[in-house]
């Protein structure tokens, strides 16, 4: 297992190109990053009042930027994209560019620099579509039911295509309910954990949909960024297209919310009621199925474990947006 030490040995004086880097993610990786000594180019298409050393202003669209952001580069995170499932069915080519195209300019890119970086992409675990069991085996066959889905899956076959072609040294990390500080800024039908959290510290009550039986696995921010730390260090040995970060235990909707409650009412607040709410007519099938996975693949892959408990985890967030860290 890859020490703390060897990590941080590893990633100094590499440059690290982060796609995405002002996003949720991407702010979160620089940090750990930075203090190890990479050297860091973080993308964005834009953004006001952004002052930073570090900073690639282009568009994943465009060839030309993406030569010039890998060239030179050591590892690669590709965290950027377009998120939403609605958004997928709305602007079907939009999503299928931002998420498809955008990945095969980058490798592509570095097909041609011949520099064989580390390439993890940040896929989805709604990929494998909608599941019959819990834990969903590593076995199971993907069965996209989205727009979306379909192309980060189709992004993610082509990593593992031009890893195949000696490009890359490329695998995905499939993210699944990802929660804690900082601001989500992507799709308004993400981040509901971290929504759930903040309603609850205003005093307002929560609601999950149906029964609350379906279950979910819930992985703490720091802990899915380790693991995007610790496989590009050993990704040439990669065994898997792909990976999923999770935390790796099930809770139903019912408990999830819960405990939300309960773990801000711990903090001074007042505790909030948790109730059915009937489910909406446009829900999409994916939001309805239940997703636990195991998590042995990436511990043998990387050595990476889940260290946050989810109570811990809810009580971590609330104290940062209490700070006015962001939510």
């Amino acid at each position: 297992m890859l020490s703390v030490a060897q990590i941080q040995d590893w990633y100094r004086g590499r440059t690290v190109v982060i796609t995405g880097g002002y996003g949720y993610l991407g702010t979160g990786l620089s940090t750990p990053l930075k203090a190890m000594g990479a050297n860091l180019r973080r993308t964005t298409r834009g953004r006001a009042g952004l002052s930073d050393p570090d900073i690639w202003t282009g568009d994943l669209l465009h060839p030309s930027f993406c030569a010039r952001l890998v060239d030179g580069a050591d590892v690669i995170f590709h965290m950027a994209g377009q998120t939403s499932i609605k958004t997928s069915f709305d602007d079907p080519i939009g999503d299928l560019r931002a998420n498809v195209e955008s990945t095969l300019n980058l490798l592509t890119a570095c097909q041609r620099a011949a520099s064989k970086p580390a390439f993890i992409y940040a896929g989805t675990a709604t990929e494998i579509g909608l599941t019959e069991t819990v834990p969903v085996p590593s076995t199971a066959p993907d069965a996209p039911i989205s727009v979306y889905c379909a192309n980060k899956l189709a992004a993610e076959h082509l990593v593992a295509v031009y890893a195949a072609m000696k490009a890359v040294h490329g695998t995905t990390l499939r993210i699944a309910n990802v929660y804690g500080p900082g601001a989500m800024k992507s799709a308004a039908d993400r981040g509901v954990t971290n929504k759930m959290i903040a309603r609850a510290m205003k005093g307002q009550n929560l609601s999950y949909y149906g029964d609350g039986r379906l279950q979910r696995d819930y992985v703490y921010v720091t802990d899915l960024l380790d693991a995007f730390v610790r496989s590009a260090v050993v990704v040439p040995s990669a065994t898997h297209r792909s990976y999923v970060v999770s935390g790796g235990k099930g809770y139903s909707l019912a408990e999830a919310f819960n405990l939300i409650a309960d773990t801000v009412a711990e903090l001074g607040y007042p505790r909030v009621d948790v109730s059915s709410a009937p489910w909406p007519a446009d829900i999409h099938p994916i939001d309805r199925r239940s997703f636990v996975t195991n998590t042995a693949p990436l511990t043998q892959f990387c050595g990476w474990r889940p260290t946050i408990s989810f109570r811990d985890g809810i009580r971590l967030t609330a104290e940062s947006f209490r700070r006015g860290d962001g939510e």
